[in-house]
């Protein structure tokens, strides 16, 4: 079994509303959540650890994980809202830009107890991720 460690979020890309109107649209995001993605999806024993916020946004992230068959019982599940990272354009280079809001997210809820409860023992490897 793998476990992948890290950040799940929500990237917010820049659209255009129907009236014209600069907007955003959420895709479920992260980089250990995209690596998990690609492993469950190649039918890899995978199970995802991140705290998943029970807010809409976390409710999606933990669907597309499970559509992906990777395992979230590790997940510890939190009331606290979903991170979000905005993706902006910078209009000289044309070069992506980040905002990332993780204040009192649930990706960024990570305590020591729930590290102390894992068992380590039942993984083959540990991936951890970038944030």
């Amino acid at each position: 079994m793998i476990l992948v460690c890290g950040e799940s979020l929500m990237d917010m890309l820049p659209t255009e509303a129907d009236d014209g109107q600069p907007a955003h649209i959420a895709q479920p995001g992260g980089s250990p959540f995209n690596v998990a993605l690609a492993l469950g999806r190649q039918e890899v024993p995978i199970s995802y650890f991140c705290p998943i916020s029970t807010d809409p946004f976390g409710q999606r992230l933990s669907k597309t994980l499970s559509k992906s068959r990777v395992q979230i019982d590790w997940a510890p599940q939190t009331d606290l809202p979903t991170m979000l990272g905005f993706v902006s354009f910078d209009e000289s280079s044309n070069l992506p830009r980040y905002s990332f809001y993780t204040k009192e997210t649930a990706a960024a809820s990570l305590d020591e107890e729930v590290l102390e409860s894992l068992d380590l023992e039942t993984l083959d490897i540990v991936h951890f991720g970038s944030l």
